[in-house]
């Protein structure tokens, strides 16, 4: 469940957790998302939890910001530029042609979400180095510490209490992959599972938009 409507109900009805949207959505589309299941799980009887949220997060653990470029980068460019666009249809405006989507299904959200939930193809296949390189400034890409404080913060802005890492998104060698693995399993994860997030900031005052 990311971010239509009626998935987000169902998930509600059913009290079911939901991953709020795509790592590359903007903060405020998490946002939008988080309050609107917030308040159907509320009118289904439950209460939204941290618990009720999972978090996802591209990963890459390394010695420096600049190491983890050199690495990764190429591995993301494919990803972004092959690998994600490739025989799928992104666009919510041929999703709902093919009633994949309703046509109320991002109805919810503010203009600017819905605009960055479109889904524009190109969006993807267009990124370059220079968009790579801007967008690892706020990745939990570099250093352990760094890794660990970027998950914890975005972790208690959205409220989520599950992390859903992806350490290899763009079909990197094995040895390399595994690598990764052990990095942020040594390095990485002992210092979050003693990181409880406790509330959901964006839940605790119901508003409408």
């Amino acid at each position: 469940v990311t971010s239509s409507k009626e998935t987000i109900e169902w998930a509600a009805r059913h009290n079911f957790p939901i991953t709020p949207g795509l790592t590359t959505f903007p903060l405020y589309v998490r946002e939008d998302i988080i309050r609107y299941y917030a308040r159907q799980l509320r009118a289904h009887g439950h209460q939204i939890t941290p618990d009720h949220l999972i978090m996802q997060a591209d990963v890459y653990v390394a010695d420096s910001k600049e190491q983890a470029l050199k690495e990764n980068g190429p591995f993301a460019l494919y990803f972004y530029q092959t690998l994600f666009s490739h025989g799928n249809t992104t666009e919510a405006v041929i999703q709902t042609q093919q009633q994949y989507l309703s046509e109320r299904s991002h109805d919810y959200m503010r203009p600017e979400s819905r605009r960055a939930v479109s889904g524009d193809r190109q969006s993807y296949r267009g990124m370059t180095e220079e968009r790579l390189r801007a967008r690892v400034e706020t990745l939990p890409w570099g250093t352990p510490d760094e890794v660990y404080q970027r998950l914890v913060a975005e972790a208690d802005q959205i409220g989520a209490n599950i992390l859903l890492v992806s350490l290899n998104r763009g079909a990197m060698p094995h040895e390399l992959f595994m690598n990764q693995i052990h990095r942020f399993a040594h390095e990485v994860l002992p210092h979050l599972k003693a990181h409880q997030v406790t509330s959901v900031p964006w839940a605790e005052e119901l508003s409408e938009y």
